[in-house]
């Protein structure tokens, strides 16, 4: 900085005794052309460092940006006032004399040195941009017109034979001695911040400082000192547009991809890691995914297959437990031994966590030896290995495994994962028909399909015949009162058997039978509600029932409701239906469309097992519910504190939107106790009443 300095004053007092009065440009056109194109390059230069401030990122956090907009706008259109003002360009809007130019000229060098001093003391302008952009064109029209219409009330700046007056020259070196100072400072503070930006913004500031000497020393608008004036302030504006552009755009971006090139490395290492098992070596269960993926995705003329065998270890978690874990380890890691040996050209080995092994073998087109034997044979290999014996402190172990088979073929259409489960129902089956032995998927798969086949038949005779039937567990108000019940769907067989709602209600769902049962259960809940309407105690009751996604139809579902209604002359008070979180995420515009509907009908929404989805929350506030139902899972873990913060959470989130709240699966007093003393409005449970056939309910408005 220092030699800069020096350098400077040298040349500029040299430069000061011979430039003015030396006139380079004989003719004034000439010199026309040149001053023009400096300072048009100057304005494109201001307004380039405007482009500049507004790219970078996060732009209302960095100290003096929106300083520097505002004033590099004003410059660029300063300087090209000045440019087009000066004498021998056509008029703006009036004459243009020398002392009009030179006003535009002042503005926008005054305006230099407040953007070093917004660098310097880091000055912010706290206004949004539309209105920092409104109030810089109101600036810029307010001095076009001082510098136009006004011009007469200006300072005499130059008289033609004379040259520059005392105003023009006493403002050139207020504003050089200004830069100078201010450079000063930049520089200071740049070598104390380490900051390259401002190391280079105050070489434009002494670069400006030694122009405005020249500028206020010519004699003649055409001489030297006034060409020379101009280069340094072009070099000083090139300066600093460097300056903010390396350090707003340029080196943030650099930063910003050295930073996405890390993580990419930083990935592919993890990736590298993630595919290898870290206590076998084998390919672990990513590496087992990206091998199934690349090999159903192979399509080509002919069509390969493969068996993927999935092995999991019995008893294995005994020899842990037995000889600890170290051991178990070690007994993985002779069972890798094993396999690496028995393993074939083209076969793939993996290790998916605990006693899980996998491999992926091709299977050969073999009329002599047909694909299932194969895999089979391959499975029996598989175990053969594994069950070699180890030998451990004089004590030998062996373990056996149970295997899942599956084939699939290159070009299937099957994703890794639903792959690796087919493999895994396969191994369960394994493990329930006794373990130490293979089963293929198929085989299981089909087990399942006969069983629920078989029930899919009885359940639609059940609804025919009638077999299905409704218990109702009351809802107990904080005082302990009966408030209403929650109708529950029961199915016995033919033959007696009590089927699970958590077996047949998910296949009535999936073969289309849920809308058939959850219009019985709605018919015989509203039948109901008008039989009690007679009863002295029960015609207080309401009626709370689950509504399945399947029934959440906006043209079918608030008809048949409201015909319902009409037709067993019930008020829709006297119903609550219950929505789980999970159906309202699958659709939540149609679902809102249909609770509005509803709720027209005079009936109340509840949302049933609150808590335990994750959707809910961001569309409470839009659902026109009037109850949450707190899942039986916190009620069962009062004991832990994060199930009571969550009670007490939703407790509040229901107070704070005027909700009422029911908890689900009260077992004990202390249960109940919590609850109510939490301010929870209503409970239901085992420990009130199981649910219960319509005859066996209670007469009295309390239980007991």
């Amino acid at each position: 900085m220092l030699w800069l300095i020096i350098i400077l004053m040298v040349l500029t007092f040299f430069g000061l005794q011979h430039a003015p009065g030396w006139v380079i440009f004989t003719h004034h056109d000439d010199f026309l052309v040149v001053h023009t194109l400096f300072e048009y390059y100057s304005a494109a230069i201001a307004a380039l460092i405007v482009l500049v401030m507004l790219q970078q990122q996060n732009l209302s956090k960095q100290p003096s940006s929106k300083a520097l907009i505002a004033a590099f706008s004003l410059i660029a259109v300063m300087d090209v006032l000045h440019a087009l003002s000066y004498p021998g360009m056509p008029n703006l809007i009036t004459e243009n004399p020398l002392d009009k130019a030179i006003f535009f000229w002042l503005i926008g060098r005054s305006l230099e040195v407040f953007c070093f001093a917004a660098l310097l003391w880091r000055i912010a302008i706290p206004l949004k941009l539309p209105l920092l952009f409104g109030l810089v064109f109101a600036v810029a029209v307010g001095l076009l017109l001082v510098g136009t219409i006004y011009a007469e009330q200006l300072p005499v700046f130059y008289i033609p034979g004379q040259g520059l007056q005392p105003p023009k020259i006493y403002l050139e070196y207020a504003i050089s001695i200004a830069n100078f100072v201010l450079g000063i400072l930049l520089f200071v503070r740049a070598q104390h911040e380490q900051s390259r930006e401002l190391q280079l913004v105050a070489y434009a500031a002494i670069f400006l400082a030694s122009a405005s000497w020249y500028f206020a020393s010519y004699t003649n608008p055409n001489d030297l000192a006034m060409f020379v004036g101009h280069l340094l302030k072009v070099t000083a504006y090139t300066f600093m547009y460097w300056a903010l552009y390396r350090a707003r755009i340029r080196d943030p971006y650099i930063k910003l991809e050295a930073s996405e090139l890390r993580y990419r490395a930083a990935e592919l290492a993890a990736r590298k890691v993630a595919e290898r098992d870290y206590l076998t070596g084998l390919g672990s269960r990513t590496a087992l995914f990206d091998t199934i993926e690349k090999l159903v995705s192979h399509a080509g003329p002919r069509q390969h297959k493969y068996a993927l065998l999935l092995a999991d270890l019995d008893s294995f978690k005994d020899i842990n437990d037995t000889f600890g874990h170290l051991t178990g380890d070690l007994l993985l890691k002779h069972i890798t031994v094993q396999l690496e040996q028995m393993r074939e050209e083209h076969h793939s080995l993996y290790r998916l966590g605990g006693d899980e092994f996998a491999i992926v073998t091709p299977l050969q087109d073999d009329f002599e030896n047909p694909i299932q034997w194969q895999a089979r044979n391959k499975a029996q290999q598989f175990n053969r290995a594994i069950s070699e014996p180890f030998l451990y402190e004089n004590t030998q172990l062996q373990v056996n495994a149970s295997i899942g088979v599956v084939i699939f073929s290159s070009g299937e259409s099957i994703a890794a994962g639903d792959l690796l489960k087919q493999a895994d129902l396969a191994l369960y089956a394994a493990k329930r028909q006794g373990k130490n032995r293979a089963c293929f998927f198929d085989e299981t798969l089909q087990q399942t399909a006969e069983r629920d086949a078989h029930l899919i038949q009885q359940l639609r005779q059940a609804i025919e015949h009638n077999e299905l039937s409704l218990f109702y567990q009351p809802i107990i108000a904080a005082n302990g009162t009966i408030v209403g019940v929650e109708a529950l769907l029961r199915w016995h067989t033919s033959d007696g058997e009590a089927i699970s709602p958590a077996e047949f209600i998910p296949l009535a769902e999936r073969n289309g039978l849920m809308v058939a049962i959850g219009d019985w259960v709605l018919e015989q809940s509203i039948k109901q509600v008008s039989v009690w309407q007679q009863h002295p105690v029960r015609k207080n009751w309401h009626i709370a029932i689950n509504i399945s996604a399947t029934q959440m139809d906006p043209q079918r579902l608030p008809t048949y409701v409201a015909e319902l209604l009409a037709q067993h002359q019930v008020n829709g008070n006297k119903l609550l239906f219950e929505l789980t979180e999970t159906l309202l995420q699958d659709n939540i515009e149609q679902s809102i469309a249909v609770m509005t509907a509803i709720s027209k009908l005079d009936i109340a929404f509840a949302l049933d097992d609150f808590g335990t989805g994750y959707s809910s929350l961001s569309y409470l506030s839009r659902l026109p519910i009037k109850k949450l139902k707190i899942d039986q899972s916190f009620v069962a873990g009062l004991h832990e504190p994060s199930s009571q913060a969550i009670i007490e959470a939703i407790l509040a989130l229901a107070k704070s939107l005027q909700l009422q709240v029911v908890a689900e699966g009260i077992e004990t007093a202390a249960q109940f106790a919590f609850m109510t003393s939490r301010g929870c409005d209503f409970c239901q449970g085992f420990y009130f009443s199981q649910p219960l056939p319509v005859d066996a309910l209670p007469e009295t408005e309390r239980l007991g």
